[in-house]
């Protein structure tokens, strides 16, 4: 099947996904509804960087403009769940009072609150038209050449994340901007894989990457945690706060330990990819 073609059903799927997840999400306010659309939405930025790379006329941000108020919302929804969660099992293993897990309770309620009204008085339109303008650029792309776009867009985003683990500055040092980087990889690496077949990307990079997203989850629950409640400045336990800080700086240390050796497997990575796509790097 043709990148185009590949392109305009992964989409398709991606658009009635979030459809699906704004119906849900006005039913019901559990944890996984909300986690499940804000994946959606990342999915749908990931996509949209890619297509910016088919279409430079196409602007990835002006698109994810569209959802900027629902996004924003549900992440404070999502962010007071993890943040809760979290703060529960450690309150358990500390046998602490739930004092403040309480706390974030009351305003995971008041932020779920917010988003249903942001919901119940916002208009689709905008969303249709996002949907109808990407739908008709796709067919408007040129299948000649497409695959030597893809390529380029890959190769750029792989060698972006070894210039992180690299320590190269002007990749930035921040591992939130590192999680971003690979969480887009891996997300377009699933619509790449369509296309190849799933065997054909399969090498250590891939695992070795979902290992090291899964430790930047955990150190980045654990830093928004830390931050968000020194900033509240709220009376906290301080055998509670040592703990958590201690946890942040373990568990960053632990991703980073998993630099070593990514490099390599990243390259194999990248060779992969030019193989399926058929166009040798400059």
């Amino acid at each position: 099947m043709s990148i185009v073609r590949l392109l305009a059903e992964y989409y398709q799927e991606l658009d009635r996904g979030f459809h699906l997840y704004w119906m849900e999400v006005l039913r019901d306010y559990g944890p996984e509804t909300v986690h499940g659309l804000r994946v959606n939405l990342k999915q749908q930025r990931a996509f949209f960087y890619m297509l910016e790379a088919l279409a430079p006329s196409f602007s990835a941000g002006e698109a994810m403009d569209v959802f900027e108020g629902v996004y924003r919302k549900a992440g404070k929804v999502r962010d007071r769940q993890v943040e809760r969660a979290l703060l529960e099992k450690n309150e358990r293993r500390l046998h602490i009072e739930h004092r403040f897990s309480a706390w974030l309770e009351e305003q995971e309620g008041r932020r779920a609150l917010l988003l249903q009204q942001y919901e119940s008085g916002h208009s689709m339109l905008p969303v249709r038209k996002l949907s109808e303008q990407v739908f008709q650029i796709i067919r408007e792309l040129p299948e000649q050449g497409a695959e030597a776009r893809l390529q380029a867009y890959y190769v750029k985003i792989i060698r972006g994340v070894i210039a992180f683990i690299r320590g190269d500055k002007a990749a930035g040092d921040d591992l939130h901007d590192l999680r971003k980087f690979i969480k887009e990889l891996f997300y377009n690496l699933r619509f790449l894989q369509r296309h190849t077949g799933p065997e054909a990307l399969q090498c250590g990079a891939l695992a070795r990457l979902d290992d090291l997203q899964r430790a930047l989850g955990k150190w980045h629950d654990f830093d928004f945690t830390v931050v968000h409640l020194q900033e509240k400045k709220k009376a906290l336990n301080a055998g509670l706060l040592a703990h958590l800080e201690a946890e942040r700086q373990a568990s960053k240390a632990e991703a980073r330990a998993m630099f070593e050796g990514l490099e390599a497997a990243l390259e194999e990575l990248e060779r992969r990819v030019e193989r399926q796509l058929g166009v040798s790097a400059a």
